[in-house]
């Protein structure tokens, strides 16, 4: 069954299965032209377009999520995180994930995991993921038919 929502700030990608902001989250949540600020000299990477900027900070953020969620297997974590309650914090985490990769210029596609370092997130996102549910290492306890309508097959 899908649970998942989009709307003018995030769509949900339904091969990836996971949310990617839109170019609008930026403009408006963070008062930034990403077209702009990806082309301009001195960028952190001139040649990346916007969505490809919002897919690999959707990429490095579920990266983050699923390799800390490992106790119930990784679709039973796409599948929670696809859930109304949790859209919110995904929302809030990817913008301040975009918004660091812009002000540090770090080039997302150059970020990697450093065993105990995660570089792919900066240390405060990650506390504040801690606290808002999206890294637990528990297994959910879903029904049987949790996978249906959630796009691609497995």
């Amino acid at each position: 069954m899908a649970n998942y929502t989009n709307d003018d700030y995030m769509v949900y990608d339904l091969t990836k299965h996971r949310y990617v902001l839109t170019t609008l989250a930026i403009e408006e949540e963070l008062n930034t032209s990403l077209e702009e600020v990806l082309n301009s000299a001195g960028s952190i990477s001139a040649e990346l377009d916007p969505e490809l900027f919002l897919k690999r900070v959707s990429k490095n953020l579920y990266t983050v999520i699923y390799g800390y969620n490992t106790a119930g297997g990784t679709n039973k974590t796409e599948y929670v995180m696809s859930l109304p309650d949790y859209r919110e914090a995904i929302y809030d985490a990817m913008l301040e994930l975009a918004y660091y990769y812009l002000v540090s210029n770090v080039d997302p596609f150059l970020s990697t995991v450093d065993n105990d370092k995660n570089q792919l997130i900066p240390a405060g996102l990650k506390t504040s993921m801690y606290s808002t549910g999206l890294l637990y290492r528990g297994d959910y306890i879903l029904e049987p038919d949790y996978m249906d309508g959630r796009g691609e097959d497995y």
